[in-house]
């Protein structure tokens, strides 16, 4: 169990700022765990990529001071994703098979799509959370940003210097470039301090409603606290802002859906154990928007009903 713990720490690129009792042994056996996993999932990537799969690029913004659960329940379903976790998941007895021979034969938009998800910063190699852990960034937006074209920025609170030129230089582009951005609790912000929300319906932690509609008020800002049965707004075509921290994970869950379809985003919300992901009557119902499980794919965008605070 202790090396499996130290492997999860390395996976995440998380280091806790405590001492521990770890012994080098174990650290070395976490470290091979870790190699051998990568080299396997990176055989897959560059196998699909032979394929000609569409390959969506996601990054989930950290720097010093960041939200930790804002960047990491949306990075860990996205990475579930990303490592295929939905091919051991039996979604009719609700079952993870650990079994090699066994596929579930779900795939991602029917086998023609993956997803691969970094952590980036705006050229710090390593950042400190607001609860005081240290995460390696994967991807330095600053040194890489005419290279790389994401196809989401998931912003939770604390993810951008909003007093930094370039990086909301950064953001714009991105976003004039037709990206697509998750904002997570506060982070909002820094959608609204572009104009991005402007005239739009949009939320963010309850806490911080009324700050925000003093300061962006051509915003609709609308309160989700305790609203089980929405948890995001679809603001516009290219942004969805959640509510407060963990309501991150249902708007990427329903990002998924909209990319892979029901059977993945409901797979990955049983590795996550996620409870505010129902199926009720054949109709799926992601934090507020609903959908037909038939012709769930993602030419199914019409089905989506997304209810007005």
């Amino acid at each position: 169990m202790r090396t499996a713990f130290l492997a999860f720490l390395l996976a995440t690129n998380i280091t806790l700022l405590v001492s521990g009792n770890t012994t080098d042994n174990e650290k070395i056996e976490a470290a091979m765990l870790l190699r051998s996993s990568a080299a396997a999932e990176n055989d897959k990537i560059q196998q699909d990529d032979s394929n000609n799969k569409q390959l969506m690029n996601i990054a989930v913004l950290v720097a010093d001071g960041f939200e930790l659960l804002d960047a990491m329940g949306p990075f860990e379903a996205l990475k579930e994703v990303q490592n295929r976790y939905y091919k051991t998941i039996d979604l009719k007895r609700h079952t993870g098979i650990d079994d090699d021979n066994f596929d579930s034969g779900i795939r991602c938009r029917n086998g023609t799509l993956d997803i691969k998800v970094v952590l980036a910063s705006f050229g710090k190699k390593t950042v400190v959370s607001s609860s005081g852990i240290q995460i390696q960034s994967q991807f330095d937006l600053l040194q890489n940003n005419t290279i790389t074209k994401f196809d989401l920025l998931v912003l939770g609170a604390g993810s951008v210097n909003e007093f930094d030129a370039t990086s909301l230089e950064y953001l714009k582009h991105h976003h004039d470039q037709g990206g697509s951005i998750l904002t997570v609790c506060t982070g909002a912000k820094y959608a609204a301090m572009l104009g991005f929300l402007d005239h739009q319906t949009a939320t963010t932690n309850s806490l911080f409603l009324q700050r925000f509609r003093t300061l962006f008020p051509l915003t609709h800002w609308i309160s989700l606290a305790d609203n089980l049965q929405q948890r995001f707004v679809v603001s516009t075509p290219q942004i969805t802002t959640t509510a407060g921290i963990t309501a991150g994970i249902d708007g990427i869950l329903y990002q998924i859906y909209q990319w892979c379809g029901w059977e993945v985003a409901e797979a990955t919300r049983e590795c996550l154990e996620w409870p505010l992901l129902l199926e009720k009557n054949d109709t799926l119902v992601i934090a507020g928007a609903k959908a037909k499980r038939k012709n769930d794919t993602h030419k199914d965008k019409d089905s989506i009903q997304q209810r007005k605070g």
